[in-house]
């Protein structure tokens, strides 16, 4: 059972949303020009823009998709990590493509392309690019949602008004303030983001301990909850894929492209990529110890997702099938016949069991007051997230899209 207490939590979180809400609005007054707004007058400095990448590429549903990874994979599932922290590393230590980027005074990296491939391939890369970024962002406020509600103890049907009240007030200061208000709101949510993240694993580390994670990782998982199968095609082929993926996120994602081209200068944009590195371990870590403390507290009992109705409905040998499946596979016992009369709705919960086993482990773990704490550093990593995202957005439709259609830039 939840142990939110709308008092006590609920007065944490309001008193943070409340600071993230004025740090926003006050810079509003500083954004004179478009280059204020969309790359903050390329005045980033490194540890400002440490703690707002690191901010943004943190959101809730990266917390809870890396807990699932602990959860169904082990300590191996923090692997992408890994990947993602060296492709940054290499990109910033040789300032591959990132210098030349800074370098060439673009805001965006389509306006990059125009410059080599002409006007029509800098407006269908602006459209490639929103696409892809807003169908994320439809994700990650269903997911995002799905953990407050969990959390807090509230039911599902409220994800709806929750997110929409969250997704308006990001929205207010990200269009008044533009990246200066992300930039500084990101400073403070990294803040209260990384207080939460430490504070929670350290008590999961206490009152669980180790010892007992390790044990449940080699008891669901085998060896392979802990080193990757090289000795084999597939453990290759996996570690190249995830080397190519995360350099090529790191090259392309507007998130951190948006970064770069706000920094001071190249240099000052190589260091952000440098020093952020390591974060980008623990950013895959941490959630991933919160999934395997999940394992050891709640196991895998995927038809507890289910409500009392679905359950009866199952023949019993169909029940007894999915309680002894593989963690995080709960339909891989049944044939392709049985698993075609399990309904949809059913095999949706199943689906998810794995990924809400976090959230509800917590939520019934970590005591009053420290609930407030954790839900304030969720919605820091989430508002931060979306806040990058709407403004990184919206610059490639303005700069991209809508621009060249004018023959122009505005100029304010």
């Amino acid at each position: 059972m939840p142990r939110f207490s709308w008092l006590v939590d609920g007065s944490i979180v309001g008193l943070y949303l409340l600071g993230t809400m004025m740090a926003g609005l006050w810079l509003r007054k500083r954004v004179r020009r478009v280059e204020d707004f969309l790359v903050a007058g390329r005045e980033m400095n490194l540890y400002l823009g440490i703690a707002s990448l690191a901010a943004t590429e943190f959101g809730i549903i990266t917390c809870m998709y890396t807990a699932q990874a602990g959860y169904t994979q082990g300590f191996i599932g923090a692997f992408p990590g890994i990947a993602q922290a060296v492709a940054m590393l290499v990109i910033g230590l040789t300032g591959f493509c990132v210098k030349p980027l800074r370098e060439s005074g673009a805001m965006t990296l389509p306006e990059l392309f125009e410059k080599r491939f002409g006007r029509p391939v800098r407006w269908l890369a602006g459209v490639v690019i929103v696409m892809g970024g807003l169908l994320n962002m439809g994700v990650f406020l269903k997911i995002g949602g799905d953990f407050l509600c969990l959390v807090c103890g509230m039911d599902l049907e409220y994800l709806v008004y929750v997110m929409t009240t969250l997704l308006v007030l990001v929205a207010v200061y990200t269009m008044l303030g533009g990246m200066l208000s992300v930039l500084v709101t990101d400073f403070l949510q990294f803040a209260v983001m990384s207080a939460g993240l430490l504070v929670v694993t350290v008590l999961i580390l206490s009152r669980i301990g180790w010892e007992r994670l390790v044990d449940t990782v080699a008891t669901h998982h085998g060896s392979a909850g802990f080193t990757l199968p090289l000795q084999t095609g597939t453990g290759w082929t996996y570690v190249i894929m995830q080397v190519l993926g995360t350099t090529a996120a790191t090259l392309t994602w507007q998130t951190v492209v948006s970064r770069v081209l706000s920094a001071k200068d190249a240099t000052t944009g190589q260091r952000v990529l440098t020093r952020t590195s390591f974060f980008f371990v623990c950013r895959w870590l941490i959630p991933g110890l919160w999934g395997i403390a999940a394992l050891a507290v709640l196991g895998w009992k995927p038809l507890d997702s289910l409500d009392s109705a679905q359950r009866d409905a199952l023949p019993a040998a169909i029940q007894e099938k999915i309680a002894a499946s593989p963690v995080g596979q709960p339909l891989a016992g049944l044939t392709p016949e049985e698993a075609g009369g399990v309904p949809t709705a059913v095999q949706t919960r199943l689906g998810d069991a794995s990924l809400h086993a976090m959230p509800r482990f917590l939520g019934s773990f970590l005591p009053i007051g420290l609930m407030g704490l954790l839900v304030a550093a969720m919605l820091a990593a989430d508002m931060s997230t979306d806040a990058s995202y709407m403004l990184s957005w919206g610059s490639v439709i303005y700069n991209d899209i809508l621009a060249p259609f004018r023959g122009g830039s505005w100029s304010h």
